[in-house]
C-alpha cells in the first residue's frame, strides 16, 4: 500500500482542500494557468472552479505572501456529461466560478471540464464518478512528534482511517478533513472599562466557544498490490498538545473521495515533489502534469486537476487526552491598581477582574476573556453531541 499524509504547500490555490499557495522558482512557467475543480456527489458541497495565473516566485515576509497568483476573470466554463447534459459555471468573484446549488455528479456518469480563457480552450479528460465505500473506522493514537531529528518533540494525537471496498480493486482515495473543538478562556470578568470609570459586567457568555478549522495537507492512499481491496489505518493529520484544540472536546469530520488512478497520480506527484525528492528547491524547474490540456494550442503547458469523486464521510468525537498534558496559550493577569489610580493605559472596552478581598483590579489580553476573539463562536454546532 502506498500512503501519503504530510502537509504540502503547493502551487495551486486549492479551494476545497484549503492548501496554501507556494511557488518555487519556476523559470519558464511564469505565465502558466492553473485550474482546480472538484465535482462530486456530495450534496453539501457547491461545485467551484478556481482559475489563476502563476508568478515566477512567491516570497514570504513573516507569515505574509508578498506575491499572489493573479485570479483570471472573464472566463467561461462548463461541465459536459457523457450523455450530452451540460452545466454552466457563473463567476461569483475574480477567478472563482460556481455551478448552481443542487447540481451534483451521478455514480457511473462521466464528466469533462471545458474552459475558455481569452482565445484559448482548455479541456480535461472524461472522469467517471466512482462510488465511495463507507469509512470503516477513524482511530487515533498518542504520538510523539519531533520537529527535528535531534530537536524538540511534542505530543499529540495522530489520526488514522480504514476503509473496505467489496468491489474488485484497486481503489484510490483522497481524504480531506475538518476539525471542530470546544474550548474556554480562563478569566472571569467582573467589570468593563469605558475610558473614564469601571462598570460591573460579566463575560459569562463569552467564555466557552466552538471553533472549526480545515485540516491543511494532501492525504492520499490506494490498495494497489494488496490481497484485499482495503485501506488499513492510513495515517491522517497530527493534532498537537499545544493550544485549544484538544483542551476539552474535539470532533473530526473526514470526507473520503473515491478517485481515478490518474487523479490519484496527480496528488501523489505533488506529494513526491515536496516530501520525497528533497523539497521544492531541489526539484526545479517545476512541472506537474494534471488532466487539463489546451486543445487550441497543445504546446501551451497548463497545470491543474478536474476531480470527479464519490464521497462518503464519518465523524468522531473525543475528549481531552489523558495520555499527555494539554499546554494552552499562556494567559496572565496584569495588575492595574485600585479604583483610585489613573487607568490611562487600559484600552477602552477592556474586560477587568477585581480581587474583592484586596480591592485591586487586573486585566489581561482580551483573548483570555473573550473566546470569540480567537475565531470561535458561542453557538454550539448542531452536530455537537455528548457535551
Amino acid at each position: 500500500m502506498r500512503l501519503s499524509s504530510k502537509i504540502i504547500l503547493v502551487v495551486l490555490v486549492f479551494s476545497h482542500s484549503c492548501i496554501d499557495p507556494f511557488l518555487p522558482d519556476t523559470t519558464g512557467y511564469d505565465d502558466m494557468l492553473f485550474f482546480e475543480c472538484l465535482f462530486s456527489d456530495d450534496t453539501s458541497q457547491v461545485t467551484s472552479l478556481s482559475i489563476s495565473r502563476s508568478v515566477p516566485m512567491l516570497t514570504m515576509s513573516g507569515n505574509n505572501v508578498s506575491n499572489i497568483p493573479a485570479k483570471i476573470r472573464g472566463a467561461s466554463a462548463r461541465i459536459d456529461r457523457n450523455d450530452g447534459e451540460q452545466y454552466i459555471f457563473t463567476e461569483t468573484e475574480p477567478g472563482l466560478y460556481v455551478l448552481p446549488n443542487g447540481i451534483i455528479a451521478e455514480i457511473g456518469k462521466s464528466y469533462k471540464l471545458i474552459v475558455h480563457v481569452e482565445q484559448e480552450t482548455f479541456e480535461s479528460q472524461f472522469q467517471t464518478l466512482i462510488e465511495s465505500p463507507p469509512i470503516d473506522t477513524l482511530t487515533y493514537n498518542a504520538t510523539l512528534q519531533r520537529l527535528t531529528e535531534d530537536g524538540e518533540a511534542y505530543q499529540g494525537y495522530r489520526f488514522y482511517i480504514s476503509s473496505n471496498n467489496n468491489d474488485p480493486g484497486p481503489s484510490y482515495y483522497r481524504w480531506d478533513m475538518n476539525a471542530t473543538f470546544k474550548y474556554t478562556v480562563p478569566f472571569a470578568a467582573t467589570h468593563t472599562w469605558d475610558g473614564r470609570e469601571v462598570h460591573p459586567a460579566s463575560n459569562r457568555d463569552l467564555r466557552t466557544c466552538w471553533k472549526s478549522k480545515n485540516i491543511l495537507g494532501i492525504f492520499v492512499g490506494n490498495s494497489e498490490g494488496l490481497a484485499e481491496n482495503k485501506i488499513q489505518k492510513a495515517p491522517l493529520h497530527f493534532e498537537s498538545q499545544y493550544g485549544d484544540a484538544l483542551s476539552i472536546r474535539y470532533s473530526l469530520l473526514v470526507k473520503q473521495h473515491a478517485i481515478s488512478e490518474s487523479v490519484w497520480s496527480f496528488w501523489n506527484s505533488l506529494d513526491k515533489l515536496v516530501n520525497q525528492s528533497g523539497g521544492l528547491y531541489e526539484t526545479q524547474p517545476f512541472r506537474v502534469e494534471g488532466n487539463i490540456h489546451c486543445t487550441t494550442n497543445p504546446e501551451l503547458f497548463v497545470a491543474g486537476i478536474f476531480e470527479v469523486s464519490g464521497v462518503t464521510e464519518k465523524r468522531i468525537f473525543l475528549n481531552q487526552p489523558t495520555e499527555f498534558e494539554i499546554i494552552p496559550v499562556n494567559c496572565t493577569l496584569d495588575t492595574i491598581g485600585t479604583e483610585d489610580l489613573p487607568w490611562y493605559r487600559v484600552p477602552v472596552g477592556d474586560w477587568i477582574t477585581e480581587d474583592f478581598s484586596s480591592g485591586e483590579f487586573f486585566t489581561s489580553n482580551q483573548k483570555c476573556y473573550d473566546c470569540t476573539q480567537k475565531g470561535g463562536t458561542t453557538v454550539k454546532p448542531p452536530f455537537w453531541i455528548h457535551d
